[in-house]
């Protein structure tokens, strides 16, 4: 029985010692502070695709990057984040998309005469025959966490993405998203203040531009975003920091576990591991 207990001590010890050190370090951070989060101009596009063809990027590369590279140095486009995941679908449509490019514009431009013009330049491209659909979409407000706070830019090739394609009911939707701005963004603000999270982007759809035959139309996107550290030194803090912020925004005994069942009645999260491609995304951490 000694030998037992003097097992089982050498392999929590490290386990102890670690989280030890995750106490430690988090209190270096000031601790987050709630604000009403504030309304947001800046919009974007989202371009999705069906393929397997591994030279999907190659034609993006050769038709599309250009130009928007030279939309960011006149100072229209402010980033170009490329993804490829598996096959998504919804349960309801047939049509699926394996591949989207999400572009976020500079607050001051003509959002709908940029979206066009990108979406015109895909269309007279090798790349409008798997094009399936493209959403002029605006930022979620306080839901524009991009790079990790700790190094930024410098960090994103460690972030492991998840896409989520969010499809809520159109009769309780404003809420849910009002839902988001008291909760689930200012959680994910706080762990992503204390280097416990990367990434954490919400855009809303205005309006769908193209749209190929069976494609469903989401009203939500959303990037999500950890680095292996992080996703290490969230675990002690992760639910106890939703929680938190669960009773501030709804009240005592609110959980993480019951407002997520209260949204599983009233939306549908398609989703998928994400993998970035570096080459292609724009600007770059050293421009």
């Amino acid at each position: 029985m000694k030998a037992l207990m003097w097992i089982l001590g050498i392999l929590l010890l490290p386990i102890g010692l670690l989280l030890l050190y995750l106490w430690i370090e988090d209190k270096k951070y000031t601790p987050y502070r709630y604000g009403t989060p504030k309304e947001e101009k800046r919009k974007g596009l989202l371009l999705t695709w069906e393929s397997e063809e591994a030279n999907l990027w190659e034609q993006f590369s050769a038709y599309i990057l250009p130009g928007l590279k030279q939309k960011h140095a006149q100072g229209e486009v402010t980033w170009v984040l490329p993804f490829a995941h598996k096959p998504l679908n919804h349960p309801d449509k047939p049509g699926r998309w394996t591949h989207c490019v999400v572009v976020l514009f500079e607050k001051n431009v003509n959002s709908d005469s940029l979206s066009t013009e990108i979406l015109k330049n895909n269309l007279n491209s090798p790349l409008a025959t798997n094009l399936r659909s493209a959403d002029l979409m605006k930022l979620q407000k306080g839901l524009d966490m991009f790079y990790p706070a700790s190094n930024g830019s410098n960090r994103e090739s460690g972030i492991q993405n998840t896409i989520e394609y969010v499809f809520s009911d159109k009769e309780t939707r404003q809420q849910y998203y009002e839902d988001q701005y008291l909760w689930s963004g200012p959680a994910m603000a706080d762990l992503h203040s204390r280097d416990k999270a990367a990434r954490f982007i919400g855009f809303e759809v205005e309006k769908r531009l193209f749209n190929s035959e069976n494609m469903p139309e989401w009203d939500l996107l959303h990037v999500v975003g950890f680095t292996r550290w992080q996703m290490i030194k969230a675990i002690p803090f992760f639910l106890g920091t939703w929680n938190k912020h669960a009773e501030r925004a709804f009240g005592r005994g609110m959980t993480f576990k019951k407002k997520l069942a209260e949204w599983d009645k009233i939306r549908m999260n398609v989703k998928s591991a994400a993998k970035q491609n570096m080459d292609l995304s724009w600007p770059k951490a050293d421009d």
